[in-house]
């Protein structure tokens, strides 16, 4: 329990409640649940941050075009395009064809990227289809890289990527569906993909 306080005090302290309330003692009874809350609690509060950095610094603010894939019977993948640079990336594809056919229909010329927030086949697939097509790069939580198909780069928790030149991405673990869960956030363009989590 006395472990528990450093951290209760530290969620009290920030500006944004998690979903609306800080929670009560009894819900931080489970050690990965309240790591869970304590990495959406600083998910949150980083966003304020990130974003008041990127204004300060100037950053480019070029925008990603999200299109929702619809795939299985009730997932969707994200398919992220800069029309400034031609850059494209899925995050999460639980089957390739949806997502081969999207980029197609959008004319895109490629797939750059694949982004997995964890392991589960239905966020992961599609990966190896993908990557055998497109010759993308795959990535994912470094928590669960020997768990994902295909993975090329694996990111930590406190990453930060650039996907392209001013393109960072936030990585933060986010346990609680899986051990190794991730969300990745893009602070220039208001997103944040957080999987199941």
């Amino acid at each position: 329990a006395s472990t528990r306080a450093p951290l209760r005090r530290l969620l009290a302290a920030l500006p944004l409640a998690v979903s609306g309330a800080l929670p009560t003692p009894t819900h931080l009874r489970s050690p990965l649940r309240l790591r869970s809350l304590f990495a959406a609690a600083r998910l949150k509060a980083g966003f304020r941050a990130s974003r008041a950095l990127a204004t300060a610094a100037g950053a480019q603010e070029s925008k990603f075009k999200i299109s929702l894939v619809p795939c299985l019977s009730d997932n969707y993948a994200y398919l992220l395009h800069n029309p400034s640079t031609g850059l494209t990336c899925v995050v999460d594809p639980s089957e390739s064809q949806p997502v081969i056919e999207a980029v197609k229909k959008n004319g895109y010329r490629t797939l750059d990227y694949v982004l997995n927030t964890h392991h589960h086949y239905d966020h992961v697939g599609g990966n190896m289809e993908l990557k055998a097509l497109y010759d993308c790069k795959i990535v994912g939580p470094m928590e669960d890289k020997d768990r994902i198909p295909g993975i090329d780069i694996a990111l930590k928790d406190g990453d930060v990527w650039e996907i392209e030149e001013d393109q960072p991405i936030q990585v933060f673990h986010t346990p609680g569906h899986t051990t190794g869960h991730c969300a990745f956030y893009f602070p220039n363009q208001d997103a944040v993909f957080t999987g199941d989590t």
